[in-house]
């Protein structure tokens, strides 16, 4: 069943949700449904998945979470964002702010457990993505929580740079991940693409890899992908 569109932004003032969110406001009824959370790129924002969110046509939750920090002192709060800072030394090496990537994580979490308790939604399918900075705190996601999730979705982006499995790697035998990426994309490389997925080699994960002629964005056939694995994969 597909569900009239309704775009709204909710402001600390009327609601908890630890970060600003928009959602396509699934009614709540008596049926459970599937979850996805979205995270938007470096210097962007929620409504970055506007696009997505009016084209997706299966019956799912869809919330677009806002990044916390500010991508400048100057910039404005509702227009850009990160998730966290990035420092380049002489060398060319970058170095990504970890407490910034934790303070993220911990409201990522918050947020989430804000949706569970203001929506019917289907626990055992929660599905987290992003684009870009975005896709690199839901690959960072993966690595500390693959047992929470049904589905990751890594779009244009790549591991953070310590990124490290937990010991045990059988918890991630099992868990579901969809990697697309633009083979002219030239702010990441689409080598970035298959070093994240030969980080699972050996692991039974199971693992969809997609390449489409684009640079460093979202189109329709990319929404097109996600909706049919969504529904290969929530059904």
């Amino acid at each position: 069943m597909k569900y009239f569109i309704l775009f709204f932004l909710i402001s600390s003032l009327f609601s908890q949700s630890p970060l600003k969110i928009i959602t396509n406001n699934q009614s709540i009824s008596d049926k459970k449904v599937p979850v996805i959370f979205l995270m938007h790129g470096y210097g962007d924002n929620e409504r970055y998945f506007n696009k997505f969110i009016r084209n997706f046509d299966k019956d799912a939750l869809i919330v677009s979470m806002r990044a916390p920090f500010k991508l400048s002192l100057i910039s404005l709060e509702f227009l850009h964002n990160k998730w966290f800072h990035v420092d380049i030394d002489w060398n060319g090496n970058l170095k990504e702010k970890k407490s910034q990537i934790l303070r993220s994580e911990k409201l990522i979490i918050d947020t989430i457990t804000h949706i569970q308790n203001e929506y019917n939604i289907d626990t055992t399918k929660i599905f987290i993505g992003g684009f870009s900075q975005g896709g690199m705190m839901a690959l960072h996601m993966l690595s500390k929580y693959p047992e929470k999730f049904k589905g990751f979705i890594a779009h244009s982006t790549r591991f953070l740079k310590n990124f490290e499995f937990q010991d045990n790697l059988s918890r991630y035998k099992n868990l579901n991940l969809l990697i697309i990426h633009g083979k002219r994309d030239l702010v990441l490389r689409i080598r970035n693409a298959y070093e994240t997925k030969k980080k699972f080699d050996g692991m039974n994960a199971n693992i969809e890899f997609h390449e489409l002629k684009i640079g460093h964005r979202i189109t329709i056939d990319s929404i097109n992908i996600i909706e049919d694995w969504f529904s290969r994969i929530s059904s």
